[in-house]
């Protein structure tokens, strides 16, 4: 829901309204705080219940519970973990308010940090930037807008990728062909991001291998951010 509640709806119970925001508040307040976690590499993440008030996500925390972030979570299995886990939380939430044994803690406004909302133009890929960080974009990004690279003037998305401990001295943007069934990109850093799912613009969502039985990729190739 992205509007702020009006008092009346927030105050029209005698429990007051509450909500379920899907990070560790006061951190990533606003509308992407999952996206937010993955793009900043956190390591933990989780979900909190708070008191609604009149201010963006600052309402006094009822209760928080962590969940840990692995190399291999994009922004599905993330949203899956933490869905999960606040469902739980939530109904913990209400039989404690009920039951008149729910404890409030004020958020503290030092620690605040406010996540944007996320916009097409994000999803467009610097190869100048280090590996981890497109590699944290690619999984980020992976539902809406996801990341994108051009490509003998041709757009192509990134759906899964992984960092290769493996280095070039190729621009980055320079494509490496690694063996028939597979290619990576070079990186600000030198390093190789092995690209795993993609998609040719208007085509389907493919594993690399598959990909490259219809489209060739030679090293040295330039992905570019115009084509």
């Amino acid at each position: 829901y992205g509007q702020i509640l009006k008092n009346n709806i927030i105050y029209a119970s005698e429990y007051n309204s509450i909500n379920l925001h899907p990070s560790l508040l006061p951190k990533y307040r606003g509308p992407s705080p999952i996206q937010n976690a993955l793009l900043n590499g956190e390591k933990k993440t989780g979900v909190c219940v708070i008191e609604i008030n009149e201010k963006l996500d600052a309402g006094d925390l009822l209760e928080c519970k962590k969940v840990d972030i692995t190399d291999e979570d994009d922004y599905f299995t993330l949203s899956d973990k933490l869905s999960n886990i606040g469902g739980e939380l939530l109904a913990n939430v209400i039989n404690k308010i009920f039951s008149g044994k729910i404890e409030k803690t004020p958020q503290n406004e030092n620690e605040v940090v406010y996540c944007k909302k996320i916009s097409k133009a994000d999803g467009l890929i610097n190869w100048k930037e280090s590996s981890t960080k497109i590699f944290n974009k690619i999984r980020a990004l992976v539902k809406w807008p996801v990341c994108y690279s051009y490509h003998k003037g041709k757009l192509i998305k990134f759906y899964k990728a992984k960092i290769l401990d493996k280095y070039s001295d190729l621009p980055p943007g320079s494509a490496v062909r690694l063996d028939k069934k597979n290619f990576g990109i070079v990186c600000g850093d030198k390093k190789i991001l092995k690209i795993e799912k993609l998609q040719l613009q208007g085509k389907k969502i493919l594993n690399v291998s598959d990909f490259l039985n219809g489209y060739n990729i030679i090293t040295g190739d330039k992905f570019t951010d115009n084509p």
